[in-house]
């Protein structure tokens, strides 16, 4: 058994440092938005627009060739709108691997545990207890977690209609699009800062053979 939970924990290690990487990327990615080379690509896209249909380029202002028109525009960087709604992606992609760690994981007999077994319950238990030995920390944790459950089988994995705040009006249908917040994503980064070191050190301590 030491084995097979041995594998599940090297699981959990990929998903946080996935998860990590992916924080990362997301918020490179919104510094990359304001990068000469991105905003002279979105001035290029504009002239050719202008060239193409002989008006101005104005977001306020919309013609139904308009999508049509800034799509020929052969380029190769994304435009600073691209950079934010990559680093929105990664971001929920963040929170869909660190939620590896608690959603449903088959067993791989003789290499991998179950992720819902009893014995990966208690290790996962083990470790969070570790990771926020404080009680009133772990209490909060654990909070989080239940928030971030939620995020992840509401508004990215399942598509539950009230995530979304769907609105039928006459003009037409309208809905808002869940995202991870700034601040969620800190407190996921910090959070994978407490638990990464922790499985690791479980990870080493469990030999193969044991």
């Amino acid at each position: 058994m030491s084995q097979e939970l041995r594998g599940r924990l090297l699981l959990w290690i990929s998903a946080l440092v996935d998860a990590q990487s992916c924080l990362e990327l997301a918020a490179r990615l919104l510094y990359a938005a304001e990068a000469d080379a991105i905003l002279a690509t979105e001035r290029a896209q504009h002239q050719h627009y202008e060239a193409q249909t002989g008006r101005p380029y104005s977001r306020l202002v919309a013609y139904a060739d308009d999508a049509v028109v800034l799509a020929s525009y052969d380029r190769v960087l994304p435009l600073p709108r691209e950079c934010s709604e990559a680093s929105m992606h990664l971001n929920k992609l963040a929170a869909v691997y660190f939620m590896q760690l608690y959603n449903s994981g088959y067993a791989d007999g003789g290499q991998v545990a179950g992720n819902k077994s009893p014995e990966t319950k208690a290790l996962r238990e083990e470790l969070e207890v570790a990771a926020f030995p404080v009680r009133e920390e772990l209490l909060r944790f654990r909070s989080w977690l239940a928030a971030v459950e939620d995020f992840r089988n509401d508004a990215v994995a399942h598509a539950q209609g009230n995530a979304f705040a769907v609105q039928h009006r006459l003009q037409g249908v309208s809905m808002t699009v869940p995202v991870m917040t700034p601040i969620q994503c800190v407190e996921l980064s910090e959070v994978i800062q407490r638990l990464l070191p922790e499985i690791e050190r479980k990870y080493h301590l469990l030999s193969p053979d044991s």
